[in-house]
């Protein structure tokens, strides 16, 4: 599974197209099997890795994927979090840059590797680095990129309003964001991690112009990936179409893509240079259709030249297991 892993990445001929997932793989059927739930599998190590691991000895997905949410790079500047339940993440209360004035006083976390979330994310790493059961099996870890810590930093409705009024502000947020991506990223590759996933959906054109990702956000992606070791994979939620160009020249070897994108059109616009992850719908097909559709969907992806067939974004928990099965057959069906 490794192998064939980084070969997909480096665009490398396989024996079969891989299914995986590289967003948040953590559902109740899981919970339950696992004996292990939300919020606790948030915050423990122990827990998160028994949860990560069944996406892969459960689900059968080629690849162990965690965390299950993202406010570990975000709570390390100061944003408060709610604790999460069992069927949801947590959610942002408080962000620290009210006015653009806040900006000046945000630099790189003091002690970043010593936060609680982070040692969470590093101590999983190293369970799961050393479990004898994933010698074979890819460790795939996401985390927040520099659109997205801006976003979380100033808030959202700061963010979206600053991108037109006061675009300099959040490049400033948006280069120590890149600066925690580059040493985040490095040290979990020194731990042992296959990839590090770049969740960036706060450059997509649902919610901003492509003028400001090509201006502001591309510059950012392309400093951060020439100071990261090894090669990482963009996620990017929402209708990337516009901005495919700007991506393919961003440093990423991978790019996790939803529905709203045409697989054929990804695959048109990267040729053989990026390697295309997607797209069955996590919540209109895999949460609610039955496992014959999510098997045509599957099917028709490989047609359309998808590279790994995954999830286009990370499943709802209450996805049934038979659902992500069905991909896993569709695969074995079509290659």
């Amino acid at each position: 599974m490794k192998e064939r892993f980084h070969r997909v990445l480096r665009k490398k001929s396989v024996d079969k197209i891989p299914v995986c997932s590289v967003t948040q793989t953590g559902t109740l059927e899981l919970m339950e099997k696992t004996g292990t739930s939300w919020p606790k599998a948030h915050y423990d190590s122990i827990e998160m890795a028994k949860l990560s691991k069944a996406g892969h000895t459960v689900l059968g997905f080629e690849a162990v994927r965690y965390p299950f949410s993202s406010f570990d790079i975000p709570t390390s500047f100061g944003c408060k979090y709610s604790e999460g339940t069992f069927n949801s993440q947590p959610h942002m209360l408080d962000f620290p840059v009210k006015e653009v004035s806040d900006v000046k006083d945000i630099s790189f976390p003091e002690n970043f590797f010593e936060q609680n979330a982070v040692k969470t994310i590093t101590n999983t790493t190293e369970i799961l680095t050393n479990d004898p059961d994933l010698d074979d099996c890819p460790l795939i870890v996401g985390i927040i990129g520099p659109a997205s810590i801006a976003s979380c930093i100033a808030g959202i409705n700061n963010y979206l309003v600053w991108t037109i009024t006061e675009p300099d502000a959040l490049r400033s947020l948006m280069e120590v964001g890149a600066d925690v991506c580059i040493e985040y990223s490095n040290r979990l590759y020194d731990l042992g991690v296959d990839s590090v996933v770049i969740i960036d959906s706060e450059g997509v054109p649902d919610l901003v112009a492509p003028s400001f990702f090509e201006s502001a956000i591309l510059p950012v992606h392309k400093r951060m990936n020439k100071k990261i070791k090894k090669p990482t994979i963009l996620h990017i939620c929402g209708d990337a179409t516009m901005i495919l160009d700007s991506i393919k020249t961003a440093g990423f070897k991978g790019v996790n893509i939803e529905e709203k994108v045409r697989i054929k059109d990804a695959a048109d616009i990267m040729g053989d240079d990026i390697c295309i992850i997607g797209n069955i719908s996590p919540a209109h097909d895999l949460l609610f259709k039955s496992p014959e559709y999510v098997y045509e969907q599957s099917i028709k992806c490989m047609e359309e030249k998808v590279d790994i067939l995954a999830p286009g974004c990370g499943l709802a928990p209450a996805t049934p297991s038979e659902n992500v099965e069905a991909m896993i057959k569709a695969r074995d069906d079509y290659c």
